[in-house]
């Protein structure tokens, strides 16, 4: 299910985006030739000729934003990342574009306008990428666009990781169960339970709807990663590991080291 979230999220984020780059441009040129900020150019030419190229740039900059990971969940990234990709896009982007009036020859395409274009571009982006985050994080906190996951190792590692995934429902995750070789089934973690064995991974995922396996086993269990990765690949589910010893870094929220 969360991946037709997801799917569906990612469409609704391009067509933003495409309405943002189209926004840029128009503003960009409006504000070269309808205002008093720059002077007037004699080699005017018409507000359609500058629109022309978006037929072109709006799916290389969508190409480009794919290819920087802007279309990749971003739960538990800082939006200062998010950030960065933006600019890069947009540089790697005005490159381009500079490159292609220069390769077709087109001298009269003002590069005021392609200055501006960039800055609005980032501009509008990281508004619009800073208001989804925070529409997102308020339908998570209801309980919506939730991220299912199952939890290996019930002791403190996982057991502090519980905890913060319970004090920042903003992100979205909902733990489902743990898996211990050390705590019986039944035993209470947090809000949820202890649901079997590591090695009754197999059926726990093809009895839930999982969608990912976060491994928090202490340093002396590493010997079941294999095992445990192998089940993950094996059924296309997603694992991640949180250290042991970050367990000795308390400052640091144990929901930025997924």
């Amino acid at each position: 299910m969360i991946k037709s979230h997801q799917r569906f999220l990612n469409s609704i984020l391009v067509l933003i985006d495409a309405v943002v780059i189209s926004l840029a441009l128009i503003l960009a040129w409006f504000i070269r030739f309808k205002t008093s900020f720059f002077s007037e150019s004699e080699w005017h030419l018409s507000f359609t000729t500058y629109m022309i190229p978006l037929i072109l740039i709006i799916p290389l900059y969508l190409l480009i934003y794919d290819a920087l990971g802007l279309y990749t969940p971003h739960r538990t990234k800082k939006i200062d990342s998010e950030i960065w990709s933006i600019i890069k896009a947009n540089v790697i982007g005005l490159l381009i574009l500079m490159s292609a009036l220069f390769i077709v020859k087109q001298i009269h395409y003002s590069r005021y306008v392609l200055l501006l274009f960039t800055f609005f571009s980032i501009l509008l982006s990281v508004v619009e990428r800073i208001s989804l985050r925070k529409i997102l994080r308020t339908i998570r906190k209801q309980g919506f666009n939730l991220k299912h996951i199952l939890v290996v190792g019930a002791g403190d590692l996982g057991c502090n990781f519980a905890h913060k995934i319970e004090e920042n429902k903003h992100l979205g995750y909902n733990i489902v169960g743990f898996l211990d070789d050390e705590k019986k089934v039944g035993y209470k973690v947090s809000k949820t339970v202890v649901m079997g064995k590591i090695s009754d991974l197999t059926s726990i995922i093809l009895r839930q709807s999982l969608d990912e396996i976060i491994i928090a086993l202490p340093l002396k269990e590493y010997d079941k990663l294999g095992y445990i990765i192998k089940v993950c690949e094996k059924y296309g589910v997603k694992a991640q590991i949180i250290p042991d010893y970050y367990k000795y870094i308390p400052s640091k929220p144990y929901v930025d080291l997924i």
